[in-house]
């Protein structure tokens, strides 16, 4: 079984992404990893975009929600997007719920996505 930590209608960008690069970005607060990615899939996208950025930023440590994405490695990503910018955090992941499958509890990789998840993605009107 499949479970949203956010309703639908809060998630505005959901994607099957391939990570190819990652690295921390100075900042003048918490610093940040800048994850590019190529955009396999979008489920869904922002009003007033056309195309998500292949750059995306989420906090470097867990204790601030941060994401940790390997590079190589596919996954479902839910975000947000803030004047183009996209942000993902890990309490905005689509997550299994079942505590035996190997993505419990963190974002969830494409290869653990089921096809009942897959479709229901795929059929979600907002």
């Amino acid at each position: 079984m499949d479970f949203l930590l956010l309703p639908w209608k809060d998630i505005l960008d959901l994607s099957h992404v391939n990570v190819t690069a990652a690295e921390l970005v100075p900042d003048e607060g918490p610093q940040k990893r800048m994850y590019t990615v190529e955009h396999a899939r979008v489920f869904k996208i922002p009003p007033g975009l056309s195309s998500l950025s292949e750059e995306i930023f989420s906090p470097k440590h867990s204790a601030t929600c941060g994401l940790q994405l390997d590079v190589k490695k596919e996954y479902l990503l839910a975000g947000r997007s803030d004047d183009g910018v996209l942000r993902v955090i890990s309490c905005g992941q689509i997550i299994s719920d079942d505590p035996e499958d190997q993505s419990f509890g963190i974002v969830m990789e494409w290869k653990n996505v089921s096809a009942k998840l897959q479709q229901q993605i795929e059929n979600f009107k907002c």
